[in-house]
């Protein structure tokens, strides 16, 4: 299993696939419902509520690997001079991917090995606007809900983990072809 994460830092989409692309299932990591909207809430406690939540998904299906989205640094360009919130989505990102790295280093290390992968986000997404990928993702898995999506962050989760198969089969292939040629 794969399990793919959309991080921001008050509301993470994650989508679990078979390898195949077999959609499992997919949602949100989200600080518990409180009478304030998530922005609301101190940075603090949102990264937290989501790391604590990221555990449990990661304990209830144990994947093989799990690859989130990686900040390149330069949304500070698309979101104009007020920018001030990079700084907690750094943190997010940044909690969120040690919380998945602390677990695949225990699985390990009890014999189960499982990697963690990063990815910039304009590297998977290549430009596509976040509505172009809501279509794709939907069109694909019938599963997937876009009304209850409304940032597109499930959405991010299920295409990125989509994109990471795909990207994974082209490399065994070059890496077949290449052993095919009597190259290493």
């Amino acid at each position: 299993m794969i399990l793919s994460l959309d991080p921001s830092s008050t509301c993470t989409g994650w989508a679990v696939m078979d390898y195949g692309e077999q959609y499992i299932a997919s949602g949100f990591l989200s600080p518990p419902t409180v009478q304030v909207e998530p922005t609301a809430l101190e940075a603090y406690y949102r990264i937290d509520a989501m790391c604590l939540s990221l555990r449990k998904l990661l304990d209830q299906y144990k994947p093989q690997e799990i690859v989130m989205e990686w900040t390149s640094g330069k949304r500070a360009a698309r979101l104009g001079q007020n920018v001030s919130h990079l700084a907690i989505y750094g943190v997010a990102v940044g909690a969120i991917w040690r919380e998945a790295v602390n677990w695949t280093a225990y699985w390990t290390d009890k014999g189960t090995p499982c990697a963690v992968a990063s990815y910039l986000e304009n590297t998977w997404t290549k430009g596509q606007p976040k509505g172009h990928r809501i279509q794709i993702a939907q069109a694909m898995f019938p599963q997937y809900d876009p009304e209850r999506d409304s940032g597109g962050d499930e959405a991010d989760a299920i295409m990125l983990n989509v994109w990471h198969q795909r990207e994974q089969k082209l490399e065994q292939a070059i890496r077949e072809h290449s052993t095919e040629k009597g190259r290493p």
